[in-house]
């Protein structure tokens, strides 16, 4: 899933589901689809028009829609970005059930290193298409040296910030 899932707006979020259903092998029960629309708590929500949806709740579809099959893994590209806190917070606690509780491996595509933190147990750090860092979240925690420091500017000071922060 992409920061941005593509859905059919002017269809409602169960019909988005169905259409997805379609393009699998193996056919996929209505039961199926009922028990992801629960999972991803979109129940009361899942027959009204996708354009009605928040963004929380189109991530939501989203995630129901790459749920379609039962797959091992799912990929997700930003799942919380744009988001309000209730959302995230929506977001966070769905991707957690998914891992701990249906088994699904998650890989997760983001700059919001902070909100990874309470989510994932490994962390992998990619620069340039190299990987930079493979390791444990609790281990990278434990490793960073974090300095804390106050940057103060006067008024009209002629001063390069950027040089001040590398030093």
């Amino acid at each position: 899933i992409v920061s941005s899932p593509s859905l059919y707006l002017h269809l409602s979020g169960y019909e988005n589901l169905k259409q997805r259903a379609r393009l699998l092998e193996n056919k996929v029960s209505e039961k199926e689809i009922e028990e992801i629309v629960s999972l991803v708590g979109l129940q009361g929500r899942i027959h009204e028009k996708v354009q009605n949806y928040s963004l929380g709740m189109k991530q939501r579809l989203g995630i129901a829609s790459a749920l379609i099959g039962r797959p091992q893994i799912i990929i997700l590209d930003e799942p919380i970005n744009g988001m309000d806190p209730e959302g995230v917070i929506a977001i966070r606690e769905l991707i957690l059930h998914l891992a701990k509780e249906e088994k699904i491996t998650i890989f997760i595509s983001s700059h919001l290193l902070g909100e990874l933190e309470y989510i994932c147990d490994k962390i992998l750090i990619i620069n340039h298409g190299n990987q930079v860092l493979m390791t444990d979240v609790e281990q990278l925690k434990n490793s960073v040296d974090v300095q804390n420091f106050t940057l103060r500017v006067e008024q009209n000071v002629d001063v390069d910030i950027h040089s001040l922060l590398k030093s």
